[in-house]
């Protein structure tokens, strides 16, 4: 019985890619499966499977930035707003309220891209 993949061939070279990450901007980082290549096809190691770098990576790139004393943004923007009581227009600049209609459904502004809209309605 074949046992869980595991990248200990290749944990030097992940981890000198995540070290070179410390340095790098967050859009140049390399993602998991951009770390599974490299041991693949420079070192042959067929053997890593894609979901035991990500754990590897996952686990590790954390612990690597906080050894730095780097901080490692979250993927989220806070907002200005509660979440529901405002939807934003695709033009960014305006914030509509929504309002609650009978039976708890929200309704939404909608935007007409090539209409046009009657003044009087």
């Amino acid at each position: 019985m074949r046992g869980a993949p595991k990248p200990d061939p290749a944990k030097a070279l992940i981890e000198a890619m995540l070290t070179d990450d410390l340095t790098a901007l967050p859009k140049q980082r390399r993602t998991a499966r951009r770390v599974l290549v490299r041991p693949v096809d420079e070192y042959d190691l067929t053997d890593l499977t894609y979901s035991a770098v990500r754990d590897y990576v996952a686990r590790r790139r954390p612990e690597t930035f906080a050894a730095a004393g780097k901080v490692l943004e979250q993927g989220c923007v806070p907002q200005p707003h509660e979440p529901g009581t405002c939807a934003r227009l695709p033009s960014g600049d305006k914030c509509v309220p929504v309002r609650k209609e009978r039976g708890g459904h929200e309704q939404r502004p909608v935007r007409r891209w090539n209409s046009v809209v009657d003044e009087a309605a």
